[in-house]
């Protein structure tokens, strides 16, 4: 989680269904 962007985190928090399109960079970032 430290070479993740800053947006990425800001999406964790959102308890929205974008948290959906994010697992799939999180995986990228490794996290």
């Amino acid at each position: 989680k430290d070479g993740a962007p800053i947006d990425l985190e800001k999406e964790e928090k959102e308890p929205t269904p974008t948290r959906k399109g994010v697992r799939p960079i999180a995986k990228r970032w490794g996290i």
